[in-house]
């Protein structure tokens, strides 16, 4: 899952070591297999992670940095095309010396600028500092799958991957009447809002530039931009499964184990079906069940992991399963 944070100070006002440690603290759950934080106190500019380790697992420690430590990144998420992207860097002299995805964002900035965003296929929370153009960047992946949340007070902007972080060193405590009324107009609260008046979301598609005190909020991924396409039935239903089998494809890419939610229904059975594809081994896949049988998958679960001769688990459960909580 993984989790970032830091600030970016415009008069320089520093933000101890210690409160930097609360912000990590209060996300480690997200990465428990380590952290790191790049902090630069003359600039008044930090950039920390909580990394859960997926791929190169021993080298890919964050953050990353350019040779002469002019750009700093972190990320939470994954770059599902990263070894078609490193493959093509290499070819430009953009040479990568880890396995990890995080590597090839830092690779394309140097390359493409903020502009190579584009080429990304992931889910993701980046955070980039460029010493040269003493310039932050917050970017967020198109359909806002991982979060990253950020306060601007002051001319201190403050970012993290949750809303806990930031209020543990920030004075944005007060609550949004706007969006509590909105909370009980929706039942949730729509972004760039949230409870917190002086926090708001970094919008989907979106990415920040914050320089000098002045924060730009950029578009660089709108699904309407998209022109609309005629094709037949056919040619949509073979597009349409040549994208999702190649979507499940590049997900596999990982240097520990993984596994499937099966409930049985078309969703997850496709996909479970497309993993024992690409697979050598078994899929582990894994099933709640329950007596009332109103509520209860588990049987089509169970058809659905011997059609694809998975490592199935399934567990039924009552409905209260507070007993089942660690206490």
């Amino acid at each position: 899952m993984c989790g970032i944070f830091g600030y970016f100070d415009s008069h320089k006002n520093i933000l101890s070591d210690e409160r930097l440690k609360v912000m990590g603290d209060a996300i480690l759950y997200r990465g428990p297999d380590g952290s790191g934080c790049y902090h630069n106190e003359r600039m008044a500019v930090a950039l920390g992670n909580q990394r859960l380790a997926i791929l190169d697992i021993e080298h890919g420690q964050q953050p990353f940095y350019s040779e002469d430590r002019n750009i700093i990144v972190v990320q939470n998420g994954e770059i599902f095309n990263h070894v078609e992207l490193a493959e093509d860097l290499n070819k430009d002299g953009f040479h990568c010396i880890t396995h990890c995805d995080t590597e090839v964002i830092l690779r394309i900035y140097q390359r493409d600028g903020i502009k190579g965003l584009s080429l990304l296929n992931g889910m993701f929370a980046i955070a980039i500092y460029d010493v040269n153009e003493q310039a932050l960047y917050l970017v967020r992946d198109r359909v806002g799958e991982k979060p990253l949340y950020f306060s601007n007070e002051e001319g201190r902007l403050i970012f993290s991957s949750e809303i806990k972080s930031i209020v543990g060193v920030s004075d944005s405590k007060s609550v949004c009447v706007e969006a509590m009324n909105q909370f009980f107009a929706f039942n949730y609260v729509p972004p760039p809002l949230t409870i917190f008046s002086g926090i708001k979301h970094v919008m989907p598609g979106h990415y920040l530039r914050v320089s000098q005190g002045v924060v730009e909020d950029h578009c660089w991924w709108d699904l309407s931009s998209i022109k609309t396409q005629e094709r037949s039935e056919e040619e949509w239903i073979s597009l349409f499964n040549n994208i999702l089998d190649d979507a499940v494809r590049i997900r596999l890419r990982s240097d520990v184990a993984f596994g499937a939610f099966l409930s049985g229904g078309v969703d997850s059975s496709s996909v479970v079906g497309l993993m024992s594809k690409h697979l050598d081994t078994a899929v582990n896949t894994f099933c709640i069940g329950f007596d009332d049988k109103k509520y209860d998958e588990s049987l089509y679960a169970q058809e659905a992991a011997e059609r694809f001769n998975t490592h199935h688990t399934m567990k039924k459960v009552q409905a209260n399963l507070i007993n089942l909580w660690p206490m």
